[in-house]
């Protein structure tokens, strides 16, 4: 006979890391068929996420100015490590330096 066992198991990559490891400890561990199901953020997480970024990007403008960079390149740098547009970088080096 066949035992079915369905367990569902939601939240992050470390969560469901550390669920599997408990697990795998377990008597009888982890056997058999498993499945994954993996959904981008919410509209909530992912605005959310792009606030935290447009700040960490503004900290690192304001930085980058104190550090005398010039707008040009502090644009070009703020582009590169936050993945943002060069425009919008431009205008948050310009931002910053104006500060």
């Amino acid at each position: 006979a066949m035992l079915h066992v369905n367990h569902k198991l939601r939240g992050g990559a470390a969560e469901v890391r550390d669920a599997f490891a408990a697990r795998a400890g377990e008597p009888g561990g982890i056997r058999g068929e498993v499945a994954f199901v993996i959904d981008g953020p919410s509209p909530e997480e992912g605005a959310a996420e792009a606030a935290q970024a447009a700040e960490g990007a503004q900290a690192r403008a304001a930085e980058l100015a104190a550090e005398g960079l010039r707008t040009k390149d502090a644009a070009r740098a703020l582009a590169e490590e936050f993945g943002i547009g060069r425009n919008e970088a431009y205008e948050m080096a310009m931002a910053a330096r104006a500060r």
